[in-house]
């Protein structure tokens, strides 16, 4: 959010035509300074995922262990999969949270974070339409604001998963 609040003008991220004659001109309300400022915001974004996605699976453990699921290399997504069969309405429950477009949304950017090009970043303008035949565009991008709504809706969702974790475990000592 240091970063975000600093300012980066990528909301309209590239304009064709350019202004000094290119097709395509990336970043066009950019200065020097939203250059590190986005790095630095890409750079933590990137991070922030990485770190979310171990505190998931940190979870898929702890259930693994209250439950005794039996899971030999325990995740999160792992963990709510077999929680169907002994503990159904949890399942439900952190199956919902999963199902969501916001957790969607940050399986996605997670995902290309580690396994394609940063979200931070323009994409290929090259698209593959049919075997002999092939695009060139602007690429691919997410904008900052996407990010950090992202983010901020992601804290959200692991603390309702929390929430769901305490509550079921509040209602199994009750009982």
């Amino acid at each position: 959010m240091f970063h975000f609040e600093k300012g980066i003008p990528d909301d309209e991220w590239f304009i064709s035509p350019g202004r000094t004659g290119a097709s395509v001109e990336y970043f066009p309300h950019f200065e020097t300074k939203h250059h590190f400022t986005k790095a630095q915001f890409d750079y933590y974004a990137d991070n922030f995922y990485y770190k979310l996605f171990s505190a998931w699976d940190s979870l898929g453990h702890l259930l693994n262990i209250m439950y005794e699921l039996g899971i030999e290399r325990a995740s999160f997504d792992k963990a709510v999969k077999a929680l169907a069969r002994i503990r159904p309405t949890l399942h439900t429950n952190l199956k919902a949270i999963m199902d969501s477009d916001e957790f969607s949304t940050m399986r996605e950017i997670r995902h290309n974070v580690t396994h394609n090009l940063l979200p931070g970043h323009v994409g290929s303008p090259i698209t593959r339409v049919s075997p002999n035949e092939w695009t060139f565009g602007v690429g691919s991008y997410t904008q900052s604001a996407v990010v950090k709504d992202n983010v901020t809706a992601s804290l959200d969702m692991f603390a309702k998963t929390l929430d769901v974790i305490k509550a079921q475990s509040l209602l199994e000592a009750s009982s």
